[in-house]
């Protein structure tokens, strides 16, 4: 058996683990906390409220997949893919929180889907993914965090690829808070632009 492809293997079946560590980690805001200096597991536990022995594993289990680094004394320190996951515009750590949420549970149930052809979302939770965010005022708080970030990321771009110079208005349809028309009109200030929602019957915020 080839080793490579055998150690690749054990990654992927494993990888659970690491998403989970890292989402643990995402909420404590652990990364934000090294970020001015590496800290030792104690100190860490302290400031979170959490047991230091098993803090401590996850932390240097995370060393092993290079999101923190440990020094020898014990203390653990920030790396670039740290960095990915503080509470920064652009970040990575919304996505952190998502998605080994309720996502994690519905592809747990990917059988589903595959028998039925129906979303497993909806089978795990009696509701729509729309449905629950529209009940649920952390998971949208979450959701819309996350989505923010992933819109900061690729805002120039966006900004850069076309060429507004011809258009008065324009319409962010599902614009969620409005990070990316606030990029456009930035950019173009000759524009007006609104965002709206997806849902029929929900407001149109205007933006100037």
């Amino acid at each position: 058996m080839d080793a490579v492809a055998h150690d690749r293997a054990y990654q992927l079946v494993n990888g659970f683990r690491a998403t989970q560590m890292v989402r643990a980690v995402c909420e404590l805001s652990i990364p934000d906390m090294i970020a001015a200096g590496p800290r030792t597991s104690d100190s860490l536990a302290a400031s979170t409220g959490m047991k230091t022995d098993p803090l401590q594993r996850i932390m240097r289990g995370l060393v092993s997949l290079g999101v923190f680094t440990e020094t020898e004394d014990g203390r653990f320190g920030a790396t670039a893919v740290s960095e990915c996951l503080r509470d920064l515009p652009g970040s990575m750590r919304g996505m952190a929180l998502m998605l080994p949420g309720e996502s994690y549970e519905a592809f747990g149930d990917i059988m589903h889907t595959l028998r039925t052809g129906q979303p497993a979302f909806e089978h795990v939770f009696g509701m729509t993914h729309w449905e629950q965010l529209a009940h649920d005022q952390e998971r949208s708080v979450i959701f819309n965090t996350a989505m923010q970030s992933l819109t900061e990321r690729m805002r120039d771009g966006v900004v850069s690829a076309y060429d507004f110079a011809g258009l008065r208005s324009i319409v962010d349809v599902g614009g969620g808070r409005g990070t990316l028309i606030a990029g456009l009109l930035k950019a173009n200030p000759h524009l007006r632009g609104s965002v709206s929602t997806s849902k029929p019957g929900w407001p149109r915020q205007t933006l100037t």
